[in-house]
C-alpha cells in the first residue's frame, strides 16, 4: 500500500517509550540505549525540554558530565537545523531523496593554498602544507 503526502512535519516523539527509542537510536552523540534510559527515567517527556532549555541539569543523571553534556546538547542542535532545512525544502518542492543527498558545506573553511614566491619567470606552486 502506498501512500501520498502533500506536507510532511518533522516532529520528535512525545511518550516516554518512544523519545528513549529516539534517543537510543543513535542520532544523538553521547547517548545511546542506556543513556536513552537513564535520561528518560530521569526528566521523563521533557527530555528535549532540558536539552534546549536547561542543558546543565543533564549532568543530573549519573554518568553524564559537562564534556558529554556538551556532546548531546552539540548534537542535538545539529539534528535540529537538519530537521529544519528539511522542512524548508519539503515547503518548496524539494522531496526527501533529493534533500539527504545535497552536499553539506564543511563547517569549517577550507584552508587556503599559499604561494611560494619566485621570481616572474618561474611559475607559482602551492606551497605544500
Amino acid at each position: 500500500m502506498q501512500f501520498r503526502a502533500d506536507f510532511l512535519r518533522a516532529a520528535p516523539p512525545t511518550t516516554a517509550p518512544g523519545i528513549e527509542k529516539y534517543l537510543a537510536s543513535g542520532m544523538i552523540k553521547g547517548i545511546g540505549p542506556i543513556y536513552a534510559r537513564k535520561l528518560v527515567r530521569a526528566f521523563s517527556e521533557t527530555v528535549f525540554d532540558i536539552i534546549e532549555q536547561t542543558p546543565e541539569r543533564l549532568q543530573e543523571v549519573d554518568g553524564i558530565g559537562p564534556k558529554r553534556a556538551k556532546s548531546i546538547v552539540t548534537a542535538w542542535a545539529g539534528q535540529k537545523a537538519i530537521r529544519e532545512i528539511m522542512i524548508f525544502l519539503h515547503g518548496r518542492g524539494v522531496g526527501t531523496s533529493p534533500a539527504v543527498r545535497m552536499p553539506v558545506p564543511a563547517s569549517r573553511p577550507r584552508p587556503r593554498s599559499r604561494s611560494i614566491p619566485c621570481s616572474a619567470s618561474q611559475r607559482s606552486w602551492p606551497a605544500a602544507e
